[in-house]
């Protein structure tokens, strides 16, 4: 009887080790197959949170050229997408588009004196085009494109200024073309490629590039005031504005002859660019601004749109093309469209640049 029980009791201990086998092994294989089963991914309601925009260099479309407040380039697509110039942070200012759209230009320091830098949108390249230093007194003073080829500026001060071309096609600098006075004239959508217009405070120098002759508007006979700026309509005439004390008021250059007629007053009135024979810019008193169209032909000022912000306490930041305007008021920068409706809207992307340039025709892109 004892032999049995004690069977018994072996049968039961192999029993029970069996089982205690058999549940280790369970486990082991459950917690290994666990192990090996990919984690869950937890996908976002929206497939795009998160994602950061890297645009694709070949097919990135260039709207905005800007100067950020930290001193680097960035170029802007419609939508805010980003392109940074890889190029070393600088004194940037004076940024600007060449009429196709290939390059942007720009002056910073270089050898301790302001020099022209020329970037090449196409092919994401950019370079010094001068090389001025200490010893040449000043670097470049001033710049304007020309044609889509061809840049003009001046270097130096007092007598020894003078005017300079630059080619891109052949990549060769024309140095001193002509002693000059004053700074060439950038004004948005200058439609002229056969003149140069200088001017300082109360003088107007035309440089006529096919002939190279320097002329100097001597019967301009100016009412107790400065020259304010002097607006490039096409190959013949020109707008001169000037200012004095208590008014602003216009002329009208014949370049072909070189006379200059007085036509009236615009006082009121701060002209940013030019589009179809007509002076878009903004008309500012006391109560309130509005975008205004002036037209030089007929001497009519007529108001366009009404603006909730004066925008001419940053007048050197305006700029526009043939469809669109941009405007800084000291808190955010816009983009009004000229069109039937005129749309104005904030570009918020734009909230960190100092300046803030629009390509030529950009908005066809919108």
């Amino acid at each position: 009887m004892s032999n049995r029980k004690s069977l018994i009791i072996i049968i039961s201990a192999i029993a029970t080790l069996c089982a205690a086998t058999a549940l280790i092994f369970f486990l082991y294989y459950f917690l290994n197959s666990l192990a090996t089963v990919d984690p869950t991914t937890n996908t976002p309601d929206d497939p795009n949170q998160n994602i950061v925009e890297i645009p694709d260099e070949a097919k990135f479309d260039s709207i905005y050229a800007t100067i950020q407040e930290d001193d680097s380039v960035v170029l802007f697509s419609s939508s805010g997408v980003q392109l940074p110039i890889s190029i070393e942070k600088n004194e940037w200012n004076n940024i600007n588009w060449s009429p196709d759209n290939k390059y942007v230009s720009f002056l910073g320091t270089n050898n301790q004196v302001s020099n022209l830098y020329l970037y090449n949108v196409e092919t994401r390249q950019g370079n010094w085009v001068t090389n001025f230093n200490i010893e040449d007194l000043t670097g470049v003073t001033s710049y304007q494109w020309i044609n889509n080829d061809t840049i003009y500026y001046t270097q130096g001060i007092g007598n020894q200024k003078w005017l300079h071309q630059y080619k891109t096609s052949s990549k060769q600098e024309r140095l001193k073309i002509v002693r000059v006075n004053g700074d060439i004239l950038s004004f948005e959508n200058n439609t002229s490629d056969n003149f140069v217009i200088l001017k300082n405070l109360n003088s107007v120098e035309i440089y006529a590039i096919d002939s190279g002759e320097l002329k100097v508007l001597n019967n301009l006979v100016l009412i107790n005031g400065n020259i304010e700026t002097v607006i490039n309509i096409d190959n013949s005439k020109a707008i001169i504005i000037a200012f004095n004390e208590t008014s602003r008021y216009y002329y009208i250059l014949d370049l072909e002859n070189m006379t200059a007629s007085l036509v009236g007053d615009i006082s009121s009135f701060e002209p940013v660019c030019i589009i179809n024979s007509n002076v878009i810019g903004i008309t500012s008193t006391e109560q309130a601004s509005s975008l205004s169209q002036f037209n030089y032909l007929e001497n009519k000022l007529i108001e366009l749109l009404k603006l909730d912000d004066n925008y001419l306490d940053n007048k050197d930041l305006l700029n526009c093309n043939s469809d669109s305007l941009v405007l800084y008021n000291d808190q955010s920068w816009s983009t009004l469209l000229l069109d039937d409706k005129l749309t104005i809207s904030t570009v918020s992307f734009l909230q960190n640049s100092k300046e803030a340039k629009l390509r030529y025709n950009s908005m066809e892109t919108l």
